[in-house]
């Protein structure tokens, strides 16, 4: 994996240590979960931290608005905006 695939032309680039702005993207979904999930419950075993995190990602593309996608979930920000993409039809309408 550290070499990347040839075949399908894929180039590995990684984040500098300690440069966390060159991917700002993930950076703030791993604050997100980690206050909304890791932070907030004590997991008894992988499934029950498996279904809170089910539960969490439902929550965080269907209903929760993001100020960056002008106030709308990601869901309907794509089915909006991106509808070649979108697989959403609950936002069809």
């Amino acid at each position: 994996m550290a070499t990347g695939d040839a075949a399908h032309a894929v180039e590995l680039a990684f984040v500098h240590p300690d440069e966390p702005a060159q991917n700002t993207y993930i950076e703030r979904f791993n604050r997100s979960f980690r206050e909304a999930v890791l932070d907030a419950y004590l997991f008894s075993s992988l499934r029950d931290a498996r279904e809170i995190t089910a539960t969490w990602i439902e929550e965080y593309n269907a209903i929760c608005p993001h100020e960056a996608w002008q106030n709308r979930s990601p869901y309907q920000y794509t089915t909006v905006n991106m509808p070649d993409y979108s697989t959403f039809s609950c936002y069809d309408k």
